[in-house]
């Protein structure tokens, strides 16, 4: 979904509406991602995943590195190069982290961890 939609997002990116597509993309991933920890039957897993895909369109790399293009020019790469390492070093940890979070709260309360880091940390930050 991500894919398929991203290059709506490109276009709402490049006609000066990349901020607030890259903070709404964080809000409703964020909610997405309480209501995932809530399902219980497979159909409601795949349904949010595929919302989510098109959230993703707006709130990843892809997005992210059109944005400060669009927004920085030349200078976007010097930007483009810290956030692929800042990125990487957190995609590190995120990893043991994440692992250690479902042991103590169960893959449900680990997602909803997410959602919370999301909407109060990084929709703000953005």
């Amino acid at each position: 979904m991500s894919a398929i939609f991203a290059p709506g997002v490109g276009r709402i990116i490049d006609r000066g509406f990349g901020s607030r597509i890259f903070t709404g993309s964080a809000i409703i991933g964020s909610l997405l991602l309480a209501l995932l920890s809530m399902v219980t039957e497979l159909w409601q897993f795949y349904a949010i995943w595929i919302v989510l895909g098109m959230a993703m369109s707006g709130g990843l790399y892809e997005a992210c590195f059109a944005i400060l293009t669009r927004v920085m020019g030349a200078k976007a790469k010097q930007a483009i190069t810290l956030v692929t390492l800042v990125a990487g070093f957190a995609g590190t940890l995120a990893f043991p982290g994440t692992h250690a979070l479902v042991g103590i709260f169960g893959w449900r309360g680990t997602v909803l961890s997410f959602a919370t880091a999301i909407i109060l940390i990084a929709a703000p930050l953005i």
